[in-house]
């Protein structure tokens, strides 16, 4: 309830660890409210914004809450405020209709137009992987179960997850550096036998003229 905050690790992963219901989902919640404005429950379900609210400030007839985050990214300072408000002040909520979302997020104390801000958050934190950056414990019989399984939708689904974070890329540059090394490393033994018959003709030359000398 009221103003909390924290401060993460600038490099790295950072690793939230403690025993259920101590509010380390709820962390990553938040963090991924900030981004896409939803919040998930145990099972991936979209939860209601309405339930997900501090019940001791909905007690006091205080609805609502904000994220902001502050981060740097590519050497640049973003803020990035979310905030979940009522549609009609005053009036007691319901559900998530009662409720207006709405953020702006600013770029080196620059605030960002929609359509600019959209195209920002979605190339920082995709949606589609945030789930590997934002990765919540709980879920890790679902990935062990996905890795092992033997049916063709795993090996599926695994290649599109790698496909998403890249992995192919990666796979595929370092068989073509790898490619490049050993041109490199030929080329480099073609030029030392050059070299090695360049300084024999040399010394030849050398023992010629000296012969012509006498």
């Amino acid at each position: 309830r009221g103003h909390q905050t924290i401060a993460l690790s600038k490099d790295g992963v950072t690793v939230v660890y403690g025993e259920n219901m101590r509010g380390k989902t709820s962390l990553l919640n938040a963090i991924r409210f900030v981004f896409f404005g939803k919040v998930i429950g145990r099972g991936t379900k979209t939860m209601s914004l309405h339930k997900v609210g501090n019940w001791e400030q909905a007690a006091n007839g205080k609805f609502g809450f904000q994220v902001q985050l502050e981060f740097s990214e590519s050497w640049r300072a973003y803020k990035l405020t979310r905030a979940c408000r009522l549609r009609e002040p005053g009036v007691s909520p319901s559900g998530d209709d009662d409720y207006i979302v709405d953020y702006y997020l600013e770029r080196d104390g620059e605030v960002l137009g929609p359509q600019q801000a959209e195209a920002e958050l979605r190339r920082i934190l995709p949606e589609q992987i945030s789930r590997f950056f934002l990765f919540d414990g709980e879920l890790l019989q679902e990935y062990e179960d996905l890795l092992v399984s033997d049916a063709d939708m795993g090996r599926r689904i695994s290649d599109a997850i790698e496909r998403i974070l890249g992995v192919p890329v990666l796979t595929a540059s370092r068989a073509s550096l790898l490619r490049l090394k050993e041109k490199s490393e030929r080329r480099e033994a073609t030029a030392a036998q050059g070299d090695q018959k360049t300084r024999e003709f040399g010394n030849q030359l050398a023992d010629l003229h000296a012969q012509r000398d006498i």
